[in-house]
């Protein structure tokens, strides 16, 4: 954590076993890392109205991302190679990336359940991959918390909608405990 800029020493304060982080106080043993760090950011997939097809592959978009989750109710399905990057798995988490209310910028979602063999995701959307080092559902949480500030990682477009900026993203501090600790908040959260 030092190298990183943050503070390990106690002050009188902190409650023992705390330190001072750019976050704020955190248990001693909890890193601060940068987003991109943690997790992968990948977009979803662009397509033309020629690729549209009633028999092809479903394509989650930005209307189903609802409370949390990830609703069915298909309206696109494209006739297109996607790579493995942009394919949906179970346990992938969603966010929104553009819309036209600020508020809707970074709506997060988790896919609990795919009913599909394959399906993708709009370009609109962004899916989290998270590494080995973190836990998905703390994740999850954390991003539907108020701990990640989606709108100082947006930018206004000259159409008047709000875009989620990967770049910023991946640059955002987040709080890290150790692994275990992750999956005990996130059952608890669960």
């Amino acid at each position: 954590p030092e190298e990183r800029g943050v503070s390990t020493r106690n002050t009188p304060d902190l409650p023992e076993g705390f330190k001072t982080t750019e976050l704020g106080p955190l248990p001693e043993e909890w890193q601060v890392v940068r987003l991109g760090e943690v997790a992968t950011l990948i977009r979803g997939i662009s397509w033309g109205k020629r690729e549209q097809s009633t028999n092809g592959v479903p394509v989650i978009a930005i209307p189903n991302i609802h409370n949390g989750r990830v609703s069915f109710d298909i309206r696109y399905k494209v006739d297109k190679k996607i790579s493995e990057a942009k394919r949906l798995r179970e346990g992938d988490i969603l966010l929104v990336g553009s819309s036209g209310s600020l508020h809707n910028v970074g709506r997060t979602a988790i896919v609990r359940e795919l009913p599909f063999k394959q399906a993708a995701f709009a370009s609109f959307l962004i899916k989290i991959v998270p590494m080995d080092d973190i836990d998905r559902g703390y994740l999850f949480h954390l991003l539907s918390s108020q701990v990640v500030d989606f709108d100082r990682c947006s930018k206004r477009a000259a159409d008047g909608k709000y875009n989620l900026q990967v770049r910023a993203l991946k640059e955002h501090l987040i709080p890290l405990p150790p692994l275990p600790e992750q999956r005990a908040i996130a059952h608890v959260l669960r």
